[in-house]
């Protein structure tokens, strides 16, 4: 079968890019246009997306063709979805268009223009994506109700962490919050807060165990990180479902039978600052797990990020975020596992 026609970008997409300001981000997007020639696989102004390579699809989504099209039908997304408006696209489409999206913090006219699908169709489909995830395998940040925290895990986690120097013999993970500020969409549609940057904190609690998955995560919310843990009812899962173990983290909480914290700074013996030291090189790996979501969607490290998918709820978009991070340590592994020597679950064993 023949290859069909093959344009250049017109000269109104090079007139429009050529009038652009030198910005870091659409110059990136530009030079990114450049190098691959792009321009030359775009028949009919569409990409033509087999004519990708694995090191482009990974550059642009994090993940291989191969990869997505496993993903997509692990995720039990159709082959064909019509969106609202009545378009018709892909599901290998619809992942493309989310990572995209996540992976780069651009403008949806700059998309339209690198990979010449229209920008209906590309809004449409990313959003379709997300919420397929959301509402399909969100449970899979629910702690215990993934169904992949069974006593031989914990067990092992447990092991691995002992295994690194810890003195505690039963912690299977650890806890932490971060917080993403933000100018949530409503607000951003009035102009008194695009003009003065009015940004509300956002506050994800998280629970990340030694294969680098994160396990549980709780938000967005408001509030102390002891009013999260309590919200969050985590202590309460942990305590129906594995009485005999633990989490650990810093003195922003407070001990009970399943978690255990850090000493605090004041009046504390010489055996507590050891055992403060001995447990923060393992407590860490929570924190690369925060810094692996921003460095593979580098979107969400963006103030106005909340706006990226209009009406879709406000946590939606980093709760996904973390749940393609997991499939992406399912795949490649992370520096967490490497360091505990404790592989994840394969793709089709986190999904299955």
């Amino acid at each position: 079968m023949s290859n069909p026609p093959q344009n250049n970008p017109s000269e109104e997409t090079r007139a429009f890019l050529a009038r652009q300001p030198p910005g870091a981000v659409f110059q990136c997007m530009l030079d990114i246009f450049r190098f691959y020639d792009i321009g030359d696989r775009m028949p009919r102004g569409k990409l033509n997306f087999s004519t990708l390579t694995d090191e482009e699809y990974v550059h642009f989504t994090r993940f291989t063709s191969g990869n997505i099209r496993t993903i997509t039908i692990l995720l039990e997304m159709p082959e064909k979805i019509i969106g609202p408006t009545g378009l018709e696209f892909t599901r290998e489409e619809a992942f493309f268009f989310l990572c995209a999206r996540l992976a780069w913090p651009t403008r949806m006219k700059t998309l339209e223009f690198t990979f010449g699908y229209d920008i209906v169709l590309i809004s449409e489909a990313m959003n379709w994506a997300l919420q397929h995830i959301v509402d399909h395998w969100d449970f899979l940040l629910d702690d215990f109700e993934s169904g992949h925290l069974s006593e031989d895990r914990l067990a092992l986690f447990a092991s691995k962490i002992h295994a690194k120097g810890s003195p505690l013999d039963k912690c299977w993970g650890f806890i932490d919050f971060t917080i993403r500020r933000a100018c949530p969409q409503a607000e951003w549609e009035r102009e008194e807060y695009r003009r003065n940057m009015h940004l509300k904190n956002y506050k994800y609690q998280a629970v990340k165990s030694p294969d680098g998955l994160i396990y549980h995560l709780f938000g967005p919310e408001d509030g102390s990180p002891r009013t999260l843990l309590r919200e969050s009812h985590l202590l309460d899962h942990c305590e129906d479902n594995a009485p005999s173990y633990y989490m650990y983290g810093n003195s922003d909480y407070s001990i009970t039978e399943n978690l255990i914290t850090a000493y605090g700074s004041l009046n504390i013996t010489e055996d507590q600052k050891m055992f403060n030291r001995a447990m923060r090189s393992c407590h860490e790996c929570v924190e690369w797990g925060f810094a692996d979501v921003l460095r593979l969607w580098t979107a969400l490290d963006f103030k106005t990020t909340q706006q990226l998918f209009g009406d879709v709820d406000v946590g939606s978009h980093y709760r996904v975020a973390v749940l393609l991070t997991n499939f992406h340590i399912c795949l490649y592994g992370s520096s967490t596992s490497t360091f505990f020597d404790c592989d994840p679950p394969t793709l089709e064993e986190y999904l299955g």
